[in-house]
């Protein structure tokens, strides 16, 4: 888990993320990120524009915990997770100021995913879904729920 630990991190896409994309056109305060992710067998990469400071202070040291079900109804993986309650009022604030928008979730400066807000999450239990691998889900269930505070490089790995 060293190896996949690390300084986690929500941010806010640019509402207008695509459009300046596009157009070549910088934004103060956010930086190109890419999203790659495997659809039908093959990588496909997203670029988004991202604000470059957490949300609020949002970090992963909120997180109590997280993990992996099945839809019932689709039986597609989603991660739920909560937090704390300093987390959770942090949080109850971004999602009733954003929703519609696209939340990053940002490991070490590395765009892992970026799940759109569907509502308001008062209570700090929320639910990440869309079209994860099995793998995927576990993945990001990990990064969540083992976070480091600081950014991290491996500097030496031995194998014995």
């Amino acid at each position: 888990m060293i190896l996949r630990g690390g300084l986690l991190e929500f941010r806010l896409v640019h509402p207008e993320s695509a459009k300046l994309i596009e157009n070549e056109i910088g934004e103060p305060g956010y930086q190109v990120l890419t999203l790659v992710r495997e659809l039908g067998g093959t990588k496909h990469n997203e670029k988004l524009l991202v604000n470059r400071k957490p949300e609020q202070g949002l970090t992963g040291k909120y997180i109590k915990r997280a993990a992996v079900y099945r839809d019932s109804m689709t039986d597609k993986p989603e991660i739920d997770f909560e937090l704390d309650k300093e987390g959770a009022a942090i949080f109850a604030r971004v999602t009733k100021d954003n929703v519609g928008q696209r939340l990053a979730i940002i490991l070490d400066g590395e765009l892992y995913s970026a799940p759109v807000i569907q509502g308001v999450i008062p209570h700090g239990r929320g639910r990440i879904s869309g079209t994860f691998t099995a793998q995927e889900a576990v993945e990001l269930a990990n990064l969540l729920e083992n976070p480091l505070e600081a950014p991290h490089k491996v500097v030496e790995e031995r194998t014995f």
